[in-house]
């Protein structure tokens, strides 16, 4: 693929997905209540991306979605595997970080506006999860890494990744390395499960996570009435601060170490496959 046409359809996609937002946030937030404001943000900006990412594909690849990378025999299993990994995630650094007296848990609280909150959590991080990997991992990163290869394709898309979150609030210098490292790890895990169900799960459980706790996500809060109710004591560059866990180190070597991980499934699933390959051409 040329250079040129890939810098151009890159250009498209996110035009169309700016488009798309302004016309679906206009659309959608006279529905909500102003308390319920990031509803609309959250639904107008995602819808943008996955139909922003479906039609170029569909119209300059000219390939099935499929090839997106929903192509997979078990999707709702790669699903829950990539939830599984997504709540390991936050549940280390949140141990490890209250055992050490640097996270404090002030009350656990149950009430009908949690459980409504938690609704509204789910649906909304779900959303969040699947626009942001069509867009990022399915159209963007299959692009760079049939251009460059995995590992530079991984990272260019990471990079963009980052650029999503530009104008989160209480963004630093630690937190967009974290967020390029989670970008890294989601795309690894693309190739590892071989397509996008598992990073979506992960993803979602990832972000939901954070905010059953009531920490911060990526700088935003959700929901008003989380389950338990946690306070940062330790310094912000460890914890994440008004970030949340995402803006501290704590994560950093988590982030690199689930990489890793992911990245020698990835090399046995290439190594399996070639070898399947080889074994039907002898």
């Amino acid at each position: 693929m040329n250079v040129l046409k890939l810098v151009g359809k890159l250009l498209l996609v996110f035009l169309l997905s700016m488009l798309g937002i302004v016309f679906f946030v206009s659309l959608l937030f006279p529905l909500y209540p102003v308390n319920r404001s990031l509803m609309p943000v959250i639904l107008g900006q995602n819808a943008a991306f996955v139909l922003a990412a479906f039609l170029t594909w569909i119209w300059l690849e000219k390939k099935p979605l499929d090839e997106l990378g929903f192509a997979e025999p078990s999707p709702f299993r790669s699903f829950l595997r990539g939830a599984g990994w997504g709540t390991f995630g936050i549940a280390v650094p949140f141990v490890l970080l209250l055992a050490n007296g640097l996270l404090t848990v002030d009350r656990f609280y149950i009430s009908s506006s949690t459980v409504t909150d938690f609704t509204s959590a789910l649906s909304g991080f779900l959303i969040i999860a699947l626009g942001e990997e069509i867009l990022v991992r399915g159209y963007i990163q299959t692009l760079m890494v049939r251009q460059w290869g995995r590992i530079i394709g991984i990272f260019s898309a990471s990079l963009l990744f980052c650029a999503l979150h530009l104008g989160n609030p209480n963004l630093s210098w630690l937190a967009l390395l974290n967020l390029f490292l989670a970008g890294v790890m989601l795309g690894t895990a693309k190739e590892a499960f071989g397509g996008l169900w598992a990073p979506i799960g992960f993803h979602f459980t990832w972000n939901l996570c954070q905010e059953m706790l009531s920490l911060p996500v990526s700088g935003l809060h959700l929901i008003e009435h989380p389950v338990l109710f946690t306070r940062e004591t330790g310094p912000a560059w460890v914890t994440g601060g008004r970030f949340g866990l995402e803006g501290g180190a704590a994560v950093t070597l988590l982030l690199i170490s689930l990489t890793a991980v992911f990245w020698l499934q990835s090399r046995n699933r290439t190594k399996s496959d070639h070898s399947h390959t080889s074994g039907l051409t002898r």
